[in-house]
């Protein structure tokens, strides 16, 4: 599965939790994902490199987009799942620019 960053220029250190919690339910429910697409108001889940097969909007869940970079603004603490895929997703998210493609 690829993650990329669009028009995004990196994830903040407080956002990625959450981030990856979302990312995380949401895949593990729906195992058709090829990529995750980190937007500005959105992740966009697509099976190829065009057909969206799902989205979670940031809103409902604290997460803000201002100047390149998404923060957490909510007060709920969000845990990361305890697997491998939830591991490797978390820290590429920490390293992961705006332009770049990670794969796990």
């Amino acid at each position: 599965m690829d993650v990329r960053l669009s028009l995004v220029r990196k994830v903040d250190g407080k956002a990625v939790a959450p981030l990856t919690y979302l990312i995380m339910s949401y895949i593990e429910t729906h195992p058709n994902v090829g990529c995750v697409v980190i937007c500005r108001d959105k992740v966009s889940f697509t099976k190829g490199i065009f057909f969206e097969v799902g989205r979670i909007d940031y809103v409902p869940y604290g997460l803000v987009y201002r100047n390149g970079v998404i923060y957490y603004e909510g007060m709920q603490s969000y845990s990361v799942p305890q697997n491998n895929r939830a591991h490797l997703l978390f820290c590429l998210l920490l390293q992961l620019d705006g332009g770049h493609v990670g794969r796990i």
